[in-house]
C-alpha cells in the first residue's frame, strides 16, 4: 500500500520483454498449469517455444529437482539456449 498506494502492484508490462522465451510447462504441475503458459504466449512477444513435459507426473518441484529432469527438459533446454549464444 505504501509503495503503489493499492493492494497490489501494477502488473508488469510483458509486451516490452524482447529476450527469447522458452515456456515449458507440464500436465502435473499445478502451480503453473497449460492455461497458464497460453495465456503468457499471448502476451509475451519473443517466445520460442511452448512445449509440454513428456511426464503426466512432472511437478513444479521437478522443474529444478526431478530426477527425470535432464533427460526430459534439460537437455532439451541447453539445446534451445546453443541456438542464442553470442
Amino acid at each position: 500500500m505504501r509503495l503503489y498506494g493499492t493492494p497490489l502492484p501494477p502488473l508488469y508490462p510483458l509486451e516490452n520483454i524482447s529476450t527469447p522465451i522458452l515456456l515449458f510447462y507440464s500436465k502435473g504441475d499445478y502451480l503453473a498449469t497449460e492455461s497458464d503458459a497460453e495465456t503468457l504466449v499471448k502476451w509475451l512477444p519473443n517466445v520460442r517455444a511452448l512445449e509440454k513435459i513428456s511426464l503426466d507426473e512432472f511437478n513444479h518441484v521437478d522443474f529444478l529437482w526431478g530426477l527425470d529432469s535432464y533427460k526430459v527438459l534439460y537437455k532439451k533446454l541447453i539445446s534451445y539456449m546453443e541456438q542464442y549464444r553470442y
